[in-house]
């Protein structure tokens, strides 16, 4: 026996977003000022000399490497605290 073909029914209608409580829409509408103002001005890259862009390359550098050793040294710190070199 033939299966019978089931015809597609239409998607349910979706419902628009509500619009938010004006309070809390201008909340949003300020807390997106002072990112959009802290915006740090980047030069472009063809602007800037191969010394310049070795120098930033060098700061992230050390940058990074203090990061990775504050981590590594929390995380001492950390299993000091458990008493054990296993996490639990």
């Amino acid at each position: 026996m033939a299966r019978g073909v089931k015809a597609k029914t239409a998607e349910p209608v979706r419902r628009a977003r509500k619009p938010a409580p004006p309070a809390k829409a201008a909340k949003v509408a300020a807390a997106k000022k002072p990112a959009a103002a802290a915006k740090p001005s980047v030069t472009s890259a063809r602007a800037l000399s191969k010394d310049a862009l070795r120098a930033q390359v060098e700061k992230l550098d050390r940058a990074n490497t203090a990061l990775r050793t504050k981590n590594r040294e929390a995380n001492q710190r950390c299993q000091a605290v458990r008493g054990h070199g296993w996490p639990s």
